[in-house]
C-alpha cells in the first residue's frame, strides 16, 4: 500500500512538473518575443521621426521651386535671395542652401559663400537627379579637398511652365543638434548602440560620439536591408577589444534594423544578446527554482503520508 501511494504521488508530481514547465516555457517565448519586438519597434519610431524631419525639409526646398518666383536667367536675384533665407530659418540645412543651374554650377548660396560658382555636376547625387527629376537625399558626402562631411537634400528646380532648369538643394551638418535629437530623447539601455546609417554603412549619428562617420560593425548585411527597404532583427556577432587591449572577443548581439522611406538609410539598434534576454532568464531561473520546490514538498508530503 505504501508503495502505490508514493507511485501515485510522484505521477502526479511529475504531471505537475510538466504543466509547469509547459506554461513557464511559453511565458519565457512570449517574454522573449515582447523584447524583441520592443526593439524592433524602437528603431522603427526612430526611423518615422527621423523621416518626417525630412520630409519637412524636402518640403522647404519645393517652396522654393513651385514658388513661380525663380527665373535664373533674368539677372534680378532679389526674389531667389528671399526664397532662400525664407526657407534657410526653417529647415534642417545649417550649412546653406543653393540654387544651381543645369549644368551643375552654383549660381546662388544663402548665406552667401565665396564658392558660389563652383560646378557641383561630377556628384553623383547632382547629375542623378538632374538626369531622373526626383528628389535625393545623399548619403555622407566628403568636400574635397577640405574633408568636411555634408549630407545633400535636393529637388529639381522648374520654371514658371512646369520645366526642369536646375535644382535646389540644402547642406546639412551630420554632427547637428537637429538630426542627432532624433535619438536623444529615446530611451537608452547599457551596451546598446543606438545608430543611424546610410547606404554604404557609414553612422550618420550614434548615441556613442565616437563612432560617427564609421563603417558600422555590419555595414555589408546593411546595406542589403537598406536597398530592401526591409525591418529585420535578428542575432549577430561583434568583435571587440578584450580585457587589458589583449585580442579580440566575440560577442552575440541583438540586431534591431528599420529603414527610411524619405532617404536610404536606416535605424539600427545593437544590443548584447544577453542583456536583451536578461528579464527572461530571471524568469526562467524563478521558473525552475518554483518547480524544484515545489516537487520537493510533494515529495515530503507523499512519504510523510505513505508513513502514517
Amino acid at each position: 500500500m505504501q508503495k502505490k501511494i508514493i507511485i501515485a504521488i510522484i505521477i502526479n508530481v511529475i504531471i505537475l512538473s510538466a504543466g509547469l514547465g509547459i506554461i513557464g516555457h511559453l511565458t519565457i517565448n512570449q517574454s522573449i518575443d515582447r523584447s524583441l519586438h520592443s526593439r524592433l519597434t524602437l528603431a522603427g519610431i526612430i526611423a518615422n521621426n527621423v523621416d518626417l524631419l525630412l520630409e519637412r525639409s524636402l518640403n522647404r526646398l519645393y517652396d522654393i521651386s513651385l514658388s513661380g518666383k525663380i527665373d535664373l536667367k533674368d539677372n534680378n536675384w532679389k526674389p531667389e535671395k528671399e526664397a532662400l533665407q525664407i526657407a534657410y530659418q526653417y529647415s534642417i540645412f545649417s550649412d546653406g542652401i543653393f540654387l544651381m543651374d543645369k549644368t551643375g554650377n552654383v549660381v546662388l548660396t544663402y548665406p552667401s559663400r565665396l564658392e558660389n560658382h563652383e560646378n557641383l555636376l561630377s556628384n553623383p547625387y547632382v547629375s542623378k537627379i538632374i538626369m531622373e527629376g526626383k528628389p535625393v537625399i545623399s548619403d555622407i558626402h566628403t568636400v574635397e579637398p577640405t574633408g568636411k562631411k555634408v549630407i545633400y537634400a535636393m529637388v529639381p528646380l522648374k520654371s514658371k511652365h512646369g520645366d526642369i532648369v536646375g535644382v535646389v538643394g540644402g547642406e546639412i551638418d551630420p554632427t547637428s543638434f537637429r538630426l542627432s535629437q532624433s535619438i536623444e530623447g529615446m530611451p537608452r539601455e547599457p551596451n546598446t548602440y543606438l545608430e543611424i546609417i546610410d547606404s554604404h554603412g557609414i553612422i550618420i549619428v550614434s548615441n556613442n560620439p565616437k563612432r560617427v562617420f564609421l563603417s558600422s560593425d555590419h555595414n555589408r548585411f546593411m546595406e542589403n536591408l537598406i536597398a530592401q527597404k526591409k525591418p529585420e532583427i535578428r542575432t549577430c556577432h561583434r568583435c571587440h577589444s578584450g580585457a587589458g587591449g589583449k585580442g579580440d572577443e566575440r560577442s552575440t548581439d541583438i540586431l534591431a534594423f528599420a529603414p527610411l522611406k524619405m532617404a536610404h538609410w536606416g535605424v539600427s539598434i545593437i544590443q548584447p544578446e544577453k542583456d536583451v534576454f536578461a528579464p527572461s532568464e530571471k524568469l526562467r531561473t524563478t521558473f525552475i527554482a518554483f518547480s524544484l520546490g515545489s516537487i520537493g514538498i510533494a515529495l515530503i508530503i507523499a512519504i510523510g503520508m505513505s508513513k502514517s
